[in-house]
C-alpha cells in the first residue's frame, strides 16, 4: 500500500501542490490535484514560476500571455492548460499531466546507448508537432478573429511525447499573438536561436513559416542524432551561431546517417530553406508531406519507443503519482450525502414546480416564474362546517385529506373526476405511507364529462367523502 504524501500548499481552495516533476530556466512543474466536489479529484501539472521572477513584471506578463493564449488552442497534439489561478504572491498555471517525457531527454537517452532513432517514429513524432502548430496558428479569439499566434520557440526541449504515443507541443510564453500583454522591444530577440529562423535574427516579423524552419531543424537533429547548430553556455557563443545559420551550407542528414531515404533529405531541407516562400507554406502541408512520401509509426510504436528510453523516469513518477494519489481528501466521504442532497432538492423543486402549474389551473392564471409557485401556499378548499375538505397539490391533484384513519385523494385524470382512498405523504413530501391497516383502496368515480360549477363540484366531493366513511364504518362493524 502506498504511504500517502503531503501536499505543499492548496491553491486557489481546489488543487493540491506536490512535489516537482521539472523545472526549466524560468519555471518549476509540479504535480497537482484538483479537489473537486464529493470526492473527484484528477491530476494535474502545475506550472510555477522561479522565486527570483516574481517582482519581474515582464516575466508574470510572459505566463499570463502563456495563459491566455494555449488556452485558446484546442487540439490534442498541444498540452492543454485548464486554469490560472493566484495563491498569495504567486501566480499557478494549470495543464494537463500527461506521462511522458520531452524529445530532448528521449534524444539524450538515446545517444547515451549509442541508439538510432528510426525515421519512421521520428516522422510521427514530427507529424504530431507539426499539427499542433497547426491548430496553434489557426487559432481564434472569442469572436472568431485570428489570433495570429506563432509559437517561436519549436525545440526538443518544448516537445512532450507521451507514453501513449502523441506528441504534443507546450510553453507558449514567448508565442507571438494578437493581445499580448508584453511587446518583443526593437532588436530584442525571442527563442532559443539554435533554432531560429533566419528572418527572424535579421529582425522582420516571424511568421507561421518560421515555426516550420524550427521544426525542421528539430527533425534533422533526430534523424542525423546531432545539433545542427549546437549552443554554448555564454551569449558569445550564441552570437557565434547567428552568421552559420545565415550563411553556412547545411548538409542533409543522410551525411550524418546512412540508409536514409533521399525523400526525408529533400523534406528536411525543403523545411530549412532560408527563402520563407520555398518552405512549406503550412506546418500541415509540411506533415502531409512526412506521413505520405516516408510513412510514420503507429502512437503504440512511438510509445513503446518512450516507455523503453526513459523506463526508470517513467517508473519514479509513476510510483510519486501513486502516492500522491493515496492521499485522501474526502475524509468525511461526502459522496453519498451529496448524491441523497441532490436528489432529494430535484424531487423538491419538482413538487414546487408542479405546484404552480396546479395553482395556476385552480386560479385560471398562470404561474410566471418557480419562485412565485414556491412562495405561495396550497389553495386551500373548505366546507361549511370549516373542516378542510381538500387541498390542490403539485399536480392539479388533490392533496390527501383525512377521514377516519384514511387519506383521499381527489384526482381529475382525461375522462374521468375519481376520488381515490389512498396514502398519505410524510412531512418531506417524498415516501408514501399508509395511516390505516385497511390497505386496499376505494376509488370512487366521476365521468368528467359532466360540467359542474365549484359550489356544486364540492358538495360531490363531500357526497363521496360521505360514502367513503360509511363503507368504512361498514368495514368495522363486519370486522369486529
Amino acid at each position: 500500500m502506498q504511504e500517502a504524501v503531503p501536499y505543499e500548499q492548496i491553491i486557489g481552495g481546489r488543487y493540491a501542490l506536490y512535489r516537482r516533476i521539472a523545472s526549466g530556466g524560468m519555471a518549476t512543474v509540479h504535480f497537482g490535484r484538483l479537489l473537486g466536489t464529493g470526492g473527484f479529484t484528477r491530476t494535474v501539472a502545475i506550472k510555477r514560476l522561479h522565486g527570483e521572477y516574481l517582482d519581474n513584471p515582464e516575466f508574470l506578463s510572459t505566463l499570463l500571455d502563456e495563459a491566455r493564449l494555449a488556452s485558446r488552442i484546442r487540439h490534442p497534439n498541444v498540452v492543454a492548460t485548464l486554469d490560472m489561478v493566484t495563491a498569495e504572491d504567486e501566480i499557478f498555471l494549470v495543464m494537463e499531466y500527461v506521462a511522458g517525457e520531452t524529445l530532448a531527454h528521449l534524444l539524450q537517452a538515446a545517444e547515451e546507448r549509442g541508439a538510432e532513432v528510426d525515421p519512421r517514429i521520428a516522422a510521427g513524432i514530427l507529424c504530431g508537432v507539426l499539427y499542433g502548430l497547426q491548430a496553434a496558428h489557426d487559432a481564434t479569439d472569442e469572436q472568431g478573429g485570428p489570433l495570429g499566434i506563432v509559437h517561436r520557440d519549436v525545440s526538443p526541449q518544448n516537445v512532450l511525447v507521451g507514453t501513449d504515443g502523441l506528441a504534443r507541443l507546450l510553453d507558449f510564453g514567448i508565442a507571438k499573438g494578437k493581445g499580448r500583454l508584453q511587446t518583443t522591444r526593437a532588436g530584442q530577440l525571442k527563442g532559443k536561436v539554435s533554432y531560429m529562423a533566419p528572418e527572424q535574427i535579421l529582425g522582420e516579423e516571424p511568421d507561421r513559416r518560421s515555426d516550420v524552419y524550427a521544426a525542421a531543424v528539430v527533425l534533422w537533429e533526430v534523424l542525423a542524432g546531432k545539433r545542427l547548430f549546437p549552443s554554448g553556455d555564454t551569449a558569445g557563443s550564441n552570437v557565434g551561431l547567428i552568421p552559420k545559420i545565415l550563411e553556412a551550407d547545411i548538409a542533409p542528414p543522410s551525411s550524418w546517417r546512412s540508409g536514409l531515404q533521399s525523400e526525408l533529405d529533400a523534406i528536411t531541407m525543403r523545411g530549412l530553406n532560408r527563402d520563407p516562400d520555398a518552405r512549406y507554406a503550412t506546418a500541415h502541408a509540411f506533415a502531409v508531406a512526412l506521413e505520405e512520401i516516408v510513412g510514420v509509426a503507429t502512437h503504440r510504436q512511438i510509445g513503446e519507443w518512450v516507455g523503453e528510453l526513459a523506463a526508470a523516469t517513467l517508473g519514479e513518477r509513476e510510483a510519486q503519482l501513486k502516492a500522491l494519489e493515496a492521499a485522501s481528501f474526502s475524509a468525511d466521504r461526502p459522496s453519498a450525502a451529496l448524491i441523497d442532497g441532490t436528489v432529494k432538492a430535484r424531487q423538491r423543486k419538482r413538487l414546487a414546480s408542479r405546484s404552480g402549474e396546479g395553482r395556476a389551473q385552480a386560479s385560471g392564471h398562470e404561474v410566471e416564474d418557480e419562485a412565485t409557485a414556491v412562495e405561495t401556499g396550497p389553495a386551500t378548499m373548505r366546507d361549511g362546517v370549516g373542516s378542510e375538505v381538500s387541498s390542490v397539490d403539485a399536480s392539479g391533484v388533490n392533496a390527501p385529506l383525512d377521514g377516519a384513519g384514511y387519506d383521499v385523494d381527489v384526482q381529475h385524470g382525461s375522462g374521468e373526476l375519481s376520488t381515490t382512498l389512498a396514502s398519505s405523504y410524510q412531512s418531506d413530501g417524498l415516501e408514501p405511507r399508509r395511516r390505516s391497516k385497511f390497505e386496499r383502496p376505494i376509488v370512487v368515480s366521476v365521468p368528467a364529462s359532466v360540467e359542474l360549477p365549484m359550489v356544486s363540484r364540492r358538495w360531490v366531493y363531500v357526497a363521496i367523502i360521505a360514502a367513503v366513511l360509511v363503507v368504512t364504518a361498514v368495514i368495522a362493524v363486519l370486522v369486529s
